[in-house]
């Protein structure tokens, strides 16, 4: 049997970071369009994390990934 050591377990009253809202988000997890909300969605060509649900629903239809700046033509939820 393996120890998962105390540091390391999950501590399950935490909030999924999905259901985090406003500016309890952090700034690495946070929308790049919006800066509010989690990010959701990441590109389909170069797989950045970019929009929150609202906003990549704005941005569907393709556009430039604003980490790298490659051409995207949709987006993929991210699971």
């Amino acid at each position: 049997f393996f120890r998962i050591p105390a540091s390391a377990a999950c501590n399950m009253s935490d909030p999924p970071e999905a259901t985090v809202k406003g500016s309890e988000v952090p700034p690495e997890l946070q929308c790049f369009k919006c800066k509010d909300k989690p990010m959701e969605y990441e590109t389909s060509s170069c797989r950045h994390r970019l929009f929150c649900k609202a906003c990549a629903m704005k941005m569907a239809t393709g556009g430039k990934c604003r980490v790298c700046g490659e051409m995207y033509g949709d987006l993929r939820r991210i699971s």
